[in-house]
């Protein structure tokens, strides 16, 4: 059942443009036919088992286990056109030239310019793209700084069609000599949860391949990206020498015309955690440059206008410029303009103060969500009646990450991947001994009526439960459990998780956000109590 299962959630998707770099020498001609290229995608993969130890050979093993992932993204099109195969043709070319280099006795040969590449993330098992690009002066073991370019919003972003580098940014970088990274961030995360453990992925990526500088990290962001950049400087103080905001917004209820005490102190709890505008204090060292086009029918003026009063209280150094007659796009004459250039000269990283405290694990079922996790499919017995809910919650993930999730049947999964991993457990305890070891130590019941929570009583028919709670395989992990109707059928897919605390039974109808109405959500304290 389990092979059954993996196979009838295999994803594919209609692909339009990939940002990958060029290797020398040039490519050969595309393959004529999907059934050449499916074989030199197998013929590759298989050459590509053995994992080389470490070092650039390990780094180029990366890059093309990324390359065949995109390359079969393109043989699993519904409408595998001449087109389409031909960029299929292009991934499987990287892929070839990586493993000759990896292979030659000689070191691996660096690509300056742009290219995209490719690194592992453990929290899904899948191989993520970013793409870098060195200027000319680079040379190695030279320390050189680092400029993150975040990418703007788009609902047709996926794993081969995303934004590459702007071209002002790469004449700034060959001008001043400088790094830049620019990672996929999982498209359109905002840069929070999984989209802001790429950001940090990545720098580690550019820290340990390319020496980047960690003393000169200088974030620049647009639209979503400027948005990101702003919760990412106030996410981790004293982490960025700077931070260039075009075109973005920083604070959740001025974007959505809230009063704070509208919002369920649960929900707010979640909101401070991720946006910059409830943790203005932590910005109050960073040198900030924020732009906007006073005609911007995207992000009106009036959000940049409020974060960067509310920030410029705590920061007198934030430097704001409104262009008059501008509207969304203004970043090319911003990154040209004098201002800025004068600005970036003095980034400097600097003590951030006292950052806002935080607790001891990320909030919420979205903290499971930012170390290596599993789906587990909750059923002991033989039957397919959670497998519908099941794919679905698969699909979800996919859909907001970018990736497919380690899945996994409850009468499989090993010892080993229950303690290695967070798990999500999607069933119902009547049917899945897993799912009631973990409510043995849970101060949640589920009866075979009711959900009981802290002496409350609801009813299981209509509504639905999530939990968090130490993993009872491994302390050191979390156990997540779901049972009853779907979440978040009413959600955005980059928004699916926003609202996930510690517990949370819920109803079908939607609250305004597109999440499901609470009947009772809080979180667990540091003693296992509940805290609405």
């Amino acid at each position: 059942m389990k092979a059954a299962l993996l196979s009838s959630l295999c994803l594919a998707g209609l692909l339009a443009v990939s940002c990958s770099g060029k290797m020398p020498p040039p490519p050969p001609p595309p393959l004529e036919t999907p059934q050449a290229a499916r074989a030199l995608c197998k013929s590759l993969t298989g050459e590509l088992r053995a994992q080389p130890a470490s070092g650039v050979q390990l780094d180029e093993w990366k890059n093309a286990q990324l390359y065949l992932r995109k390359a079969r993204f393109f043989l699993n099109a519904t409408d595998l056109n001449s087109n389409i195969l031909a960029l299929a043709s292009r991934e499987l070319n990287h892929a070839r030239l990586s493993l000759a280099a990896i292979r030659k006795d000689r070191p691996v040969p660096l690509v300056k310019g742009q290219r995209e590449e490719g690194y592992y993330s453990g929290i899904d098992g899948s191989y993520q793209p970013y793409v870098r690009y060195l200027p000319r002066a680079y040379k190695k073991g030279r320390s050189l700084p680092l400029l993150i370019y975040l990418h703007g919003y788009s609902p047709y972003l996926n794993l081969v069609n995303w934004q590459g580098i702007p071209a002002s940014l790469i004449a700034l970088a060959e001008k001043k000599g400088y790094l830049i990274a620019a990672p996929f961030g999982r498209s359109n995360t905002d840069y929070q949860g999984i989209g802001e453990q790429d950001v940090l992925a990545v720098i580690r990526e550019m820290k340990r391949r390319y020496g980047a500088d960690g003393r000169r990290l200088i974030l620049a962001g647009s639209s979503m990206g400027a948005t990101g950049a702003w919760s990412l400087s106030a996410r981790h103080p004293g982490l960025f020498a700077g931070a260039l905001m075009i075109s973005g917004r920083g604070d959740y209820y001025f974007w959505h015309q809230l009063e704070r005490s509208q919002v369920p102190a649960w929900k707010q709890t979640l909101i401070d955690a991720d946006f910059a505008g409830s943790q203005v204090t932590n910005l109050c060292a960073l040198p900030i440059f924020c732009a906007h086009g006073a005609l911007d029918d995207v992000v009106p003026v009036e959000e940049a206008r409020y974060i960067t009063s509310a920030v410029g209280a705590v920061n007198p150094g934030l430097v704001y410029v409104e262009v008059p007659e501008g509207d969304h796009n203004i970043w090319d004459p911003i990154l040209k303009s004098r201002p800025f250039r004068d600005w970036l000269a003095t980034c400097r990283r600097k003590e951030p103060g006292r950052p806002t405290p935080r607790a001891g694990r990320p909030l919420g079922i979205k903290g499971a969500f930012l170390s290596p996790f599993v789906f587990i499919l909750a059923d002991e017995h033989k039957t397919s009646a959670g497998t519908p809910r099941f794919r679905q919650a698969v699909i979800d993930w996919f859909r907001y990450a970018k990736a497919m999730p380690r899945v996994d049947w409850e009468l499989t999964a090993s010892s080993n991947i229950l303690q290695s991993c967070n798990v999500f457990l999607f069933g119902e305890p009547e049917s899945s001994g897993l799912i009631r070891q973990v409510l043995e130590r849970s101060p949640v019941r589920v009866t075979p009526d009711s959900f009981v929570v802290g002496g409350r009583v609801y009813p299981r028919s209509g509504n639905g439960l999530y939990l968090v709670q130490p993993s009872p395989w491994n302390p050191a992990k979390l156990a997540v459990i779901q049972c009853g109707i779907p979440w978040g059928e009413g959600t955005a897919e980059n928004h699916k998780y926003d609202f996930l605390p510690d517990y949370i039974v819920y109803t079908s109808r939607f609250d305004d956000d597109g999440s499901n109405t609470a009947l009772c959500a809080g979180f667990f304290d540091a003693q296992g109590r509940m805290v609405e």
